[in-house]
């Protein structure tokens, strides 16, 4: 069914959700799965702060590599099949298409937190520019 299999995931309820269909959709395919974390760009920060955030977001990412890497069913797949990804200082949007590319993914799964009206206007919507953008198929999990 999948090759190959790209998590976007944010570290939060709605990309724990995503990483759990990813998983199974990863072990029934026997498909290699790359989580990417990104943590956005930063203008505003100075040299000392752009190292303390980059630090706070490398903590951030590893601990939900780790649980992600935890769910994976030993039985049905290894937890060392499991590649990850940080990308900083990128639109997330693009980095996570830049890293389904390198993957060669040829499905992209990420939870969507859905926010609507008013926020979704002025936060933007990644889950809506990667499925506009995408060159494969894209799972958006609630």
């Amino acid at each position: 069914m999948f090759t190959s299999i790209l998590l976007a995931t944010d570290a939060s309820e709605c990309s724990m959700a995503a990483a759990a269909k990813a998983i199974e959709l990863a072990a029934s395919s026997k498909a290699q799965l790359t989580v990417v974390y990104v943590s956005a760009p930063y203008f505003y920060l100075d040299k000392a702060e752009k190292a303390e955030f980059n630090k706070r977001s490398e903590e951030t990412a590893n601990k939900a590599f780790e649980q992600i890497k935890a769910m994976v069913p030993k039985r049905k797949m290894s937890a060392d099949s499991v590649h990850t990804v940080i990308k900083q200082g990128k639109r997330p949007s693009t980095a996570i298409l830049d890293v389904a590319k390198a993957a060669h993914a040829d499905l992209i799964i990420m939870g969507s937190h859905g926010h609507s009206g008013l926020n979704r206007l002025m936060l933007g919507s990644v889950a809506n520019e990667v499925v506009t953008q995408a060159k494969c198929a894209v799972l958006i999990t609630k």
